[in-house]
């Protein structure tokens, strides 16, 4: 009524109701930010903080006036960490962050996430004033998704162990197979022998030059005509139906010749499908040798 009686009272009148709203919202905004259970800071462009609330002590064990005009990073961010901070900063420049999770130091020195949201202020020219930074505590979640990360990484560190092992156990089960396979021909053979079964074979022994030849000749089904050339090579198999239960993989040829030739020798062979095979293994004579 003052105001409108006499309008010389009415700018000091309205500057006084102003003023008395902007305290009563700067002290609603405080104590907001007091009471939240988040951390809540105001910080100039570069970092320096100018506001601070209470739970940054309960979270980090900041005394909030301590950290009233230092730099804020200085203080929470370690060294190795620098560069995680200059992507967020470079980011608050041009835009509001929303959850970019940081490393801080606590101040007994322990280590904790803390995932970051930012508020920019500009001035009426638009220019970064200040920004408003608003912190919750993730160390849990971080804690858990690295111990499932570490479990995962260990079940799959088992799991690659556990087939090397089985290739393992099942390589050294064929090449003992493969190793015994010589011997027990021999011995089936021998016994076929011993008792009178002649599926015809000839052992035939010979000095050609400085070399020993010995032929061992066998009336059985014989190797196909494109054959000979590869039954010497590694893991060939003529024709693995006529062989054991228990496949091998084809090296007891491809040793037997190496070793011949080792000593000086070779192993060759000959064969007509249908009537039979010869081998001959060819070694140096003693004093040759």
């Amino acid at each position: 009524m003052d105001a409108v009686l006499d309008p010389n009272t009415a700018a000091p009148i309205l500057l006084s109701r102003a003023q008395e709203v902007l305290t009563r919202s700067e002290a609603r905004y405080r104590d907001l930010i007091t009471r939240a259970p988040s951390i809540v800071c105001e910080l100039s462009p570069g970092g320096r903080v100018s506001l601070v609330n209470e739970a940054i002590r309960s979270m980090l064990g900041w005394d909030p006036e301590s950290l009233t005009g230092r730099n804020f990073w200085d203080v929470l961010i370690a060294d190795g960490d620098r560069g995680s901070v200059a992507d967020m900063l470079r980011i608050m420049r041009r835009r509001d962050v929303t959850g970019h999770e940081l490393p801080v130091k606590r101040r007994d020195g322990r280590v904790c996430w803390i995932a970051w949201n930012s508020a920019n202020r500009y001035t009426a020219d638009g220019a970064l004033r200040s920004v408003v930074l608003f912190g919750v505590d993730v160390t849990d979640r971080r804690e858990v998704e690295e111990s499932n990360r570490r479990l995962a990484e260990a079940e799959m560190a088992r799991t690659k162990a556990e087939a090397a092992n089985l290739a393992k156990m099942e390589f050294l089960a064929v090449m003992s197979h493969e190793l015994r396979t010589p011997l027990n021909a021999i011995g089936g053979y021998t016994q076929l022998l011993e008792l009178g079964i002649r599926g015809h074979i000839s052992v035939n022994c010979e000095r050609s030059d400085d070399n020993v030849v010995i032929r061992i000749s066998d009336t059985g089904k014989g190797i196909p005509p494109d054959k000979p050339a590869e039954i010497f090579d590694p893991f060939v198999q003529v024709n693995p139906k006529y062989s054991r239960p228990q496949d091998g993989v084809g090296l007891g040829l491809a040793i037997s010749r190496d070793l011949a030739r080792g000593m000086g020798g070779d192993l060759t062979a000959e064969s007509v499908e249908g009537v039979g095979s010869s081998f001959a293994l060819t070694l140096p004579t003693a004093d040759t040798a």
